[in-house]
């Protein structure tokens, strides 16, 4: 299949859910399926026109800067409208990680989360026919609409007519794949409202969904919780439109991938979501490159940084911003009671002056180094003991995943639901693969002493932590799944026009893929 892969940003290093694209990209195109990735150009490094062998096409949008940055998702909206424009219909699937842009296409092509109304009299006995979002079309050749399974039905709308384009292609004619995508019946969907294509030109649209504002509400509201009313209500105002574009995208959307099965539970629940069509694929790491080294090659690993044999070093990696929760990291280290002889941060961002701030007042600044962003960590995590991985909201954890598969004890919070949702439960086994504290200071810090002084307990844990990864969170996996989730949307094209007057179609994502 030809798809076309947009991304709101793209960049070599430094951003996971480009990382993340990347590698599920080489996995698709490693499965035959011919892919290009769209992104504005001022949201990528990516220069040459290829990013790992993979095509890079850019859009020139100028984005409205909102009268105050509380709507800055309504500006998204407008940007992504012209996004669409640009990226055209050439191609059998659209994939896009950016809820805005998912919405746009469905408006594009007169298609809303409850009902759509065809925009043609072409498609229909009349114009202005209503279809309710429990029914099911096949357009046939020449205009022709074949309807199965819909209980309700516009008085307007056709209710017979000539076989639709599934009844002939099996009876020995042939089309272009989108052709086929476009000319076969989709399943009926549980929880309203369902999407249903609305356009002749309809491609598959999938949201790859990097991260959902849900994982960081609860986080956000104790932060703001000692503000004043005033001074509250625009973060109220932005968390309300950035919940109205992804409820819109993960309800027009013909499959929504969550990277954590922790993420997917969450929107199925808050947005009311058809759990048929929502699908977890893990975030995976190269396990080839990411590795434990032997004895010898990690103390030249030591030695090259500056670290001595005896040392006990924390590494963490990642972006300096506020939902990483690095504060709790650095407040936790003087309740130690052995403080590690090196704390190594390795990477950089908005949080960086805050966090500098703060290991100086706390008098750490012998200890903890900003090591700034790195184009490969493989030698920071080579070099250190234990892995620390506070972050409090995280869809699903590349940079812990990562440690783990070069053999390192990982320490990260437990998920409670609230102030803390990531998917830690879902890759460290506590107690077997890593170790999962809770929020507190004095519990991170204790979890973290336990870690620091048992070098025993360090070696079993980095050692188990690398066989998990290994049997469960590789790009090969990922890249699987994503596959499955990509052909089960022209699975029906496939069927014989048997399967298409069947009262029950069948479910757009099986249960194997759904986990």
């Amino acid at each position: 299949m030809k798809i076309v892969w947009h991304m709101p940003t793209l960049r070599r290093q430094g951003c996971g859910l480009s990382a993340r694209a990347v590698e599920l990209a080489k996995q698709l195109r490693a499965n035959g399926h011919e892919l290009s990735f769209v992104v504005r150009r001022e949201k990528t490094d990516i220069e040459g026109g290829k990013v790992d062998g993979i095509g890079v096409s850019t859009v020139l949008v100028a984005q409205r800067r909102p009268v105050h940055w509380c709507f800055q998702a309504w500006a998204k909206r407008d940007a992504a409208t012209r996004i669409i424009e640009q990226i055209g219909g050439e191609h059998d699937v659209l994939i896009s990680c950016q809820p805005e842009v998912v919405a746009a296409y469905a408006s594009r092509h007169g298609m809303t989360g409850r009902r759509c109304r065809r925009r043609s009299s072409e498609h229909d006995g009349e114009a202005g026919a209503t279809v309710d979002a429990t029914t099911v079309d096949t357009v046939g050749r020449g205009g022709a609409v074949q309807r199965f399974a819909g209980p309700r039905t516009s008085s307007k709308a056709s209710k017979s007519s000539p076989p639709g384009k599934a009844e002939a292609i099996s009876r020995g004619g042939s089309a272009s794949l989108s052709t086929l995508v476009r000319a076969t019946h989709e399943p009926t969907l549980r929880g309203p409202p369902a999407r249903r294509r609305c356009h002749d030109d309809w491609k598959p649209v999938v949201f790859v969904c990097g991260g959902t504002t849900l994982l960081h509400e609860g986080a956000e509201r104790a932060d703001q919780a000692s503000l004043g009313v005033v001074r509250r209500l625009p973060y109220a105002v932005d968390r309300h439109l950035k919940r109205g574009n992804e409820r819109r995208a993960m309800r027009v959307a013909d499959a929504v991938v969550f990277d954590s099965d922790h993420t997917r539970e969450l929107a199925v629940t808050t947005y009311g979501l058809d759990p048929a069509r929502c699908c977890s694929v893990h975030g995976g790491v190269d396990v080839g490159r990411f590795r434990p080294l032997d004895l010898e090659a990690r103390a030249r690993a030591r030695n090259g940084l500056g670290i001595r044999a005896s040392d006990v070093v924390v590494v963490w990696t990642g972006r300096l911003s506020p939902e990483k929760n690095l504060g709790l990291l650095l407040r936790a280290l003087p309740r130690c009671s052995r403080m590690p002889d090196r704390v190594l941060l390795v990477g950089d961002g908005p949080e960086r002056g805050e966090l500098a701030a703060l290991v100086s007042s706390l008098g750490l600044g012998g200890v903890v180094s900003f090591v700034g962003d790195q184009a490969d960590v493989r030698p920071f995590l080579w070099a250190g003991d234990v892995f620390a991985f506070p972050s409090r909201g995280e869809s699903f954890g590349s940079s812990l995943v990562e440690a783990m598969a070069c053999g390192m004890a990982c320490l990260g919070l437990a998920p409670d639901g609230r102030g803390v949702c990531n998917a830690n439960g879902e890759i460290i086994e506590h107690g077997r693969s890593g170790i999962l504290a809770g929020p507190a200071e004095a519990a991170f810090a204790s979890a973290l002493d336990a870690l620091i002084g048992d070098e025993a307990l360090r070696r079993s844990l980095g050692e188990a932590a690398r066989q998990r990864v290994c049997g469960r969170f590789t790009w090969d996996a990922g890249g699987r799944r994503l596959n499955d989730v990509i052909l089960k949307l022209a699975e029906p094209v496939f069927q014989s026009d048997i399967h298409a007057g069947e009262a029950e179609p069948k479910q757009l994502l099986t249960s194997e893929v759904v986990r």
